[in-house]
């Protein structure tokens, strides 16, 4: 319980932090200030306005210095990130590296969500990190391990995800979704392996398709329109990571009767 509350309040520093790094990643001009600063006035903030969820709360999600309102987006980003960190905490608190591994994971994931989301982009370099930290977290369990296949198996599975979503592009002409959902689609598929990289893509599509009907249907997006498909990717890998073995088997047991 000590681990898990320890986990609680880590994963709330790290969601705040997450925050910072999706705006910034956008925002160049504003990266050179070392200070958190107001998105709307530019005003430095102090320690008392950074305090994770509870500044939000307090303060009534506006900026104490130009009253304008704060963006729900940075105490669901805390909140969540707090949340995912407890619930990967209650799987791999017995194994301190997978446990390392995972938060990571979990922490590229939230900050790709956010900034596609809200800014329509998957930056390269998170995506990177992301496909760096798999790569050296596999090779290293394989070879401990003398599982070699299994690292094949998943290279193989980050390489069908990518051409999966090259050809996506190919044929759709690009209005679909663009190359940093392929490049997601790679890092997915090399973290996740089968059937975990099945498990995320049906999510992703179903939750994607549901969500871009009710938008056309509520008038929110016309019909052409595009819509962020990475927060779907994201959403579908974190569903895949945690219960993908489960559902799978779940699935095959469901079509077998």
């Amino acid at each position: 319980m000590v681990e898990l509350s320890f986990l609680f309040i880590f994963g709330l520093i790290i969601g705040s932090f997450i925050n910072v790094l999706v705006y910034r990643s956008i925002h160049q001009e504003d990266s050179k200030n070392l200070f958190s600063i107001c998105p709307k006035c530019k005003h430095s903030l102090s320690p008392l306005d950074l305090v994770p969820l509870l500044s939000f709360l307090i303060l009534k999600a506006k900026c104490r210095y130009c009253d304008k309102p704060i963006s729900w987006s940075y105490f669901v980003g805390e909140l969540s990130t707090s949340l995912l960190f407890v619930l990967v905490g209650s799987y791999y608190l017995n194994d301190p590296i997978a446990l390392v591994y995972s938060l990571i994971i979990v922490s590229l994931l939230i900050a790709l969500l956010f900034t596609d989301l809200y800014y329509g982009i998957l930056p390269d370099r998170l995506i990177l990190s992301g496909v760096v930290t798999s790569g050296l977290f596999l090779v290293t369990t394989a070879l401990y391990r003398g599982d070699i296949l299994s690292l094949l198996g998943n290279v193989l599975s980050a390489v069908a995800s990518f051409i999966f979503f090259f050809l996506f592009i190919y044929f759709s002409k690009g209005k679909a979704m663009g190359g940093g959902d392929a490049k997601l689609g790679f890092w997915l598929g090399l973290f996740l392996g089968f059937p975990g990289t099945l498990v995320a893509l049906f999510i992703a599509f179903l939750t994607g398709g549901l969500i871009g009907v009710m938008l056309i249907l509520t008038k929110t997006r016309r019909f052409g329109q595009t819509v962020p498909f990475g927060p779907f990717l994201v959403i579908g890998s974190l569903i895949a990571y945690l219960w993908g073995s489960q559902i799978f088997s779940w699935y095959l047991n469901l079509t077998a009767k």
